[in-house]
This record gives structure tokens, sequence and C-alpha cells, in this order.
């Protein structure tokens, strides 16, 4: 079990807008960010340095992911939340009194929304229509097949029990409305202005 953390955990499909709401908790809420997604990009792009992260090479993620989990169902939760009891262990060693934040992004898998379930997280469902999934797909040059956004990883998602929905089919402003109604909700505090979190978040952009 973690340490005294407020946890919370976000599943949702390719192109629902997950990313861009870890990112709004993070700088708005001071929440630590991992991804079950990341881990697996960080060990492909090490075996195969010459393919490019962009455009996302969505379907080669989703094979190299799969493969792995036919020798170790559970390999990218093992990695995953090493990394979050690792952060959760050197926080409580560093601060006294504190209670940490932690989001665990891209929950896909039964066994990955079964573990971080029974570790107490609190569960956010990111709903976005078919259409305009594909839509930002596109606009962002991700290399895909529109068959890919209907793939096995995805087909978990609908099913989770989950605290939480939140639906993405309008502006940035609603999609943060939302979640800053649900942290109301469980007394998540900001840690920084609004204004401060969207100058930075304009310039976590332009590098992206």
């Amino acid at each position: 079990m973690l340490c005294n953390a407020k946890k919370i955990a976000i599943t949702g499909k390719a192109r629902s807008g997950k990313t861009e709401l870890s990112h709004y908790a993070w700088m708005l809420y001071g929440f630590k960010e991992f991804d079950f997604s990341a881990v697996l990009k960080d060990e492909f792009h090490r075996l195969f340095p010459h393919i490019p992260r962009d455009p996302k090479p969505r379907a080669y993620y989703q094979k190299f992911g799969q493969w792995l989990r036919e020798i170790d169902p559970n390999i990218w939760v093992k990695m995953t939340m090493a990394k979050v009891h690792e952060y959760c262990f050197e926080d409580a060693l560093n601060k006294v009194n504190h209670k940490p934040k932690v989001l665990v992004n891209g929950v896909r898998q039964p066994n990955e929304y079964q573990r971080l379930k029974d570790e107490g997280f609190t569960f956010i469902r990111v709903n976005t229509s078919d259409d305009l999934r594909i839509d930002r797909a596109k606009s962002e040059g991700d290399v895909f097949a529109e068959a890919d956004l209907a793939h096995e990883t995805e087909s978990h998602i609908d099913t989770f029990e989950v605290d939480y929905e939140i639906n993405n089919n309008d502006e940035l402003i609603q999609l943060y409305g939302q979640f800053d109604k649900i942290m109301k909700d469980i007394g998540v505090q900001t840690v920084s202005s609004r204004e401060n979190m969207a100058e930075a978040l304009a310039s976590i952009r332009k590098f992206l």
C-alpha cells in the first residue's frame, strides 16, 4: 500500500484528453504524474532508437506493449508502481507531516485497474466522441489507422467502474471545470494560481 498520499487514476481512450488533464492536475494541484504508457514508450525507444517519438508510432506501441504482456502480464504495472512507491518513499523521508499527491494516467488494462483499485486510488474516466478523437489524432500527426483507436488495449476502458466521469467534447475550460469540481469533492486544494498555470501550460505546449 502507498504512503499517506492523495491518489487519483485517469482512464480514457486514445486522444480523449487524458494527458491534458494530467498536466492540469500537476500544474494547478501539485500532483506528481505517472503514466503506464510512459515506461512502455521509454523501453520501446531504448530498444528502437531509430524510430522517432513524433509523430507518435501508436501501432508500434500497442504491439510492443501487448507482446511483453504475453511474457509477463504485469510488466508495465510492476515498472510503473515501482516508480510510484519510490517517489512516495523519498517524499516521506524529505518532508514531515506532508501528504503527497499521486496521479497515475493511462489505465487501460484490467490488471492495471485492479492494482490501483487495491491501492485505494480514486478513478476518473475521460470520455470523448470517436469522431473527435480521430480528428485530434490526425491533427497531431499520429501514425495510425482508425482501427488502432479500437485496438484491444482500448477495449476494457468502458467496462471499468469509476468514481467520476468527465466529458471532453468541448473547450478545455469545460474539461478543467469538471476536474475542479472533482477536486473540491475529494478535498484537494490548489497549489498555484490559475493565471500562473495557464502561462506555464502555454509555454509547455510550444515544445510539445
